[in-house]
C-alpha cells in the first residue's frame, strides 16, 4: 500500500493527502513526488537529492531529479517548488 503526502517547501513535516491526521515526520528524502497539471500531472520516481543553488536567488536549495528530464528546487524563501528541465549530463 502506498500513501501520499503533502508537505511545505522548507518543512520536514508531510500531511496525508487522504487522511490528514497521518503526519510523516522527516520528510527529507522522498520515494516518489507528483508532477503539477501543468507538467503533466504523473507520478515520478526520484532518482537523486542534492544541495545546490536556488534557481531565482544566490541561497543554496534542495534539488531533486526525477525520472525523465524533470528535476524541482524545494525553495522556502520563495515559497515553493520550482520546477525545470535537468541540465544535460
Amino acid at each position: 500500500m502506498t500513501e501520499w503526502f503533502t508537505k511545505e517547501p522548507g518543512s520536514n513535516i508531510a500531511i496525508g493527502s487522504e487522511d490528514p491526521t497521518m503526519l510523516l515526520i522527516g520528510a527529507d528524502q522522498p520515494d516518489w513526488v507528483r508532477v503539477p497539471q501543468e507538467l503533466g500531472g504523473t507520478q515520478r520516481r526520484v532518482k537523486s537529492i542534492g544541495v545546490g543553488p536556488c534557481p531565482r536567488g544566490e541561497h543554496d536549495v534542495r534539488h531533486m531529479e526525477l525520472e525523465g528530464d524533470l528535476c524541482v528546487a524545494e525553495c522556502a524563501v520563495h515559497g515553493g517548488f520550482l520546477w525545470y528541465r535537468c541540465p544535460q549530463r
